[in-house]
């Protein structure tokens, strides 16, 4: 374990997972390609972000692969409950959630596939650091835009 100290001057906790990344098998699922997120939104007026506050820490663990997150401390071990940050596959599982969650959004009958709303040809990608929802025009957002959602699974 070793504690490093971030610009905010708090304090973040990291824990060295590489014995157990070498054992684990690469899971993989596709990321979004950046090239390709990046032409998709040329012709966009509008962006909205959308920060996961924490969002690994929002994954429960696997309750019988809690025990390989174990790390020691000199007042005890301790093993995350949530996914930390430094597992192998943590990124593919994170992506793998954004996408089942936001799916609802744009499924065939979803509140952004209104046939005659201003949606209908809308269309949105995820990548891992933040959500990313795209607008055809300005208007779109300030008559139809989400000001505010909040998941709970």
């Amino acid at each position: 374990v070793v504690l490093v100290k971030k610009h905010s001057d708090k304090w973040l906790m990291c824990v060295d997972y590489t014995d157990l990344n070498k054992t684990c098998s690469k899971d993989a699922y596709p990321l979004p390609s950046i090239d390709r997120l990046v032409d998709r939104a040329s012709d966009h007026a509008l962006f909205s972000f959308l920060d996961a506050y924490s969002g690994y820490n929002q994954i429960m663990m696997y309750p019988p692969d809690e025990e390989h997150t174990t790390f020691i401390t000199d007042q005890a071990n301790f093993c995350y409950r949530v996914m930390p940050f430094g597992l192998k596959n943590a990124r593919a599982t994170y992506q793998r959630l954004m996408d089942k969650v936001f799916l609802f959004m744009f499924a065939q009958n979803g509140p952004f596939q209104n046939q005659n709303g201003p949606f209908q040809t809308t269309f949105y990608f995820l990548k891992t650091s933040s959500k990313t929802i795209r607008s055809r025009a300005v208007s779109d957002s300030k008559k139809y835009g989400i000001l505010q959602v909040t998941f709970s699974l």
